[in-house]
């Protein structure tokens, strides 16, 4: 299918997949479950999209993001296979860490981990405050 995967499905993809540390399997089962509109033929499809996604803002010395030029916020890449170097281990691969205001509204997120993301938004939030 070559239709866009929506923001939610790519989401719950990295939800399902890192923090809830399922098999391609169980997710391509699971995703069709969850979105039955969206065909989606092959565990692959859902996998390269996944792939794809791992992304996250690069951070200045005092953890905020770095804009370039235009104001934008610079994003490096955060491999899977780098989770594992000491730079890789910095960077937020799990959905929660990486999207916590996003984990705090999708009814697919478990209790405790809407109770993490409300931890890290507040501590966020503390932090644009000082």
């Amino acid at each position: 299918s070559n239709k866009a995967y929506t923001v939610e499905q790519v989401h719950w993809l990295r939800y399902h997949r890192e923090d809830l540390q399922l098999p391609w399997p169980q997710v391509h089962a699971h995703f069709s479950r969850c979105f039955p509109d969206t065909e989606r033929l092959t565990e692959s499809c859902l996998s390269s999209r996944y792939y794809r996604n791992n992304v996250v803002p690069k951070l200045d010395g005092n953890g905020g993001s770095v804009l370039d030029s235009n104001g934008k916020v610079v994003m490096i890449p955060a491999k899977v296979r780098d989770r594992v170097t000491t730079e890789g281990k910095m960077k937020p691969f799990l959905f929660v860490d990486k999207h916590p205001e996003f984990a705090l509204v999708y009814d697919w997120v478990k209790q405790n981990d809407k109770t993490r993301a409300t931890t890290i938004v507040q501590g966020l939030e503390e932090r644009t405050e000082e």
